[in-house]
């Protein structure tokens, strides 16, 4: 058993929480070798127009760099049973019994975390977690091999079940990736999966991916009132997801919302399933004393569904390889706006896809504001070019879904900003449902 600090603790603005968690098992291995410079060595003492390039409000120095590291832990055919307990807060008891609720949540958030790799792969197989503080906790970076061509070091996490996490079942805080398959992911008291890119490298083999098979289950419905959420006094911010994002969708014939019964206070409450939360925080930046970014976050993210393509979601502030500022942002960027939707996940959620659709549909004499439209609900529904023309020109969705079955997609990709994360814009996946 080993200390292990946990990078949210600090921020908390709603109730106290502890700022160090016990971790059942830490892996901290890491080669002795030299650390590889292959990628940052490109920023080392540049200059661009004249600026200095800064992080985090520093001079930026490549003498940090990420290493290579070929070590592995492995955890097979275990049960790990920790000592938080269901991260909710029930508003409808008297302020003292609220109050009490409270205290019990900020002795819980100092409980241990199930599994923490700080240095080094990891591979996870058959292994039940419960009750944790973190489930899977993954800070380890870098490479495999002294190599760009390497394999990122990964967390592997194959047949394993998480369940009443007190904040999430699996948390990166500048960690490269994680892959889960065939696994179960339930209930916690944030985001199923809470990920942070910590580091400013560029180029996809830094990104921070995550892959989550077809195989794999999250079921993660909150409301607001757990434990993440008020801590993070974040309880505000999901009813206004749920508010806003819902009245976007259901235009569409679709939800994100499910009725469920809550667990204490037996009542109805409607919830929304937040599988992945990826925010931007200041360290992930790369920008100019005139506070132009060369580079931001970097997100590599997919997650499956059986029976539909859902490809691979790459999200970052593109840059200039040269080095020279030029249009780093996404193109379809809120700017000032607080956020937006991306179509749900499938054919038309990369930009391309999206941009290809609209500009098909435009081509066929579709006014520019009802392509983006009709583009958006053929992301919901999976339609093809030609079916989303017929739509334009007159024919019903009912009548196409009708005359030619097919998988729906069921995941919606939201870009939002959260307070808490004020540095850019953060990422957030939620399931999509019939409307109940």
């Amino acid at each position: 058993m080993s200390a292990a600090y946990s990078s949210y603790l600090p921020l908390s603005t709603g109730f106290p929480v502890f700022g160090v968690g016990l971790s059942i098992f830490k892996y901290d291995v890491y080669n002795s070798s030299p650390e590889h410079y292959f990628v940052k060595e490109m920023f080392k003492d540049k200059l661009i127009n004249g600026h200095e390039i800064l992080s985090d409000g520093s001079r930026y120095n490549p003498s940090a760099a990420v290493h290579y590291n070929d070590n592995m832990m492995t955890i097979n055919n275990l049960t790990i049973n920790s000592n938080t307990s269901y991260p909710y807060i029930d508003y409808n008891l008297s302020p003292e019994e609220i109050k009490s609720q409270e205290a019990q949540m900020t002795q819980n958030s100092g409980s241990y975390n199930g599994i923490y790799a700080m240095e080094g792969a990891a591979s996870v197989n058959n292994v039940n977690i419960t009750n944790a503080l973190i489930a899977l906790y993954n800070d380890a970076s870098g490479l495999k091999t002294n190599d760009a061509s390497a394999e990122q070091v990964l967390m592997k996490v194959d047949y394993v079940q998480a369940d009443d996490s007190w904040a999430n079942s699996v948390y990166m805080h500048g960690g490269t990736g994680i892959t889960i398959t065939n696994s179960k992911i339930g209930k916690s008291g944030g985001a199923a999966i809470h990920i942070e890119d910590a580091h400013p490298e560029v180029g996809e083999i830094f990104d921070v991916h995550v892959t989550v098979d077809a195989n794999t289950t999250i079921n993660n419905w909150v409301n607001g009132n757990e434990a993440w959420f008020n801590a993070y006094a974040m309880s505000t911010m999901v009813a206004a997801m749920k508010s806003t994002i819902e009245g976007h969708v259901s235009g569409a014939g679709r939800s994100i919302l499910k009725k469920e019964q809550d667990q204490l206070t037996g009542q109805m409450s409607e919830k929304m399933n937040l599988i992945i939360l990826a925010p931007s925080v200041n360290k992930a930046f790369l920008k100019l004393e005139d506070n132009t970014t060369v580079s931001s976050a970097q997100y590599s993210i997919h997650i499956g569904q059986e029976g539909l393509d859902t490809g691979t979601q790459a999200r970052h502030r593109t840059y200039d390889p040269n080095l020279v500022p030029t249009n780093y942002q996404d193109p379809r960027d809120p700017s000032g706006n607080a956020g937006f939707l991306y179509p749900a996940i499938a054919t038309y959620s990369p930009p391309e896809g999206f941009l290809d659709l609209v500009t098909y549909l435009m081509s066929n004499g579709v006014p520019q504001a009802n392509a983006g439209q009709l583009a958006m609900l053929a992301g919901f529904y999976n339609l093809t070019k030609q079916e989303t023309l017929q739509i334009a020109g007159g024919a019903t969705l009912e009548s196409i879904l009708a005359a030619n079955p097919r998988v729906i997609p069921k995941y919606l990709e939201v870009v939002t900003k959260i307070a808490l994360f004020p540095a850019d814009y953060t990422y957030a996946y939620l399931e999509l449902v019939d409307p109940s």
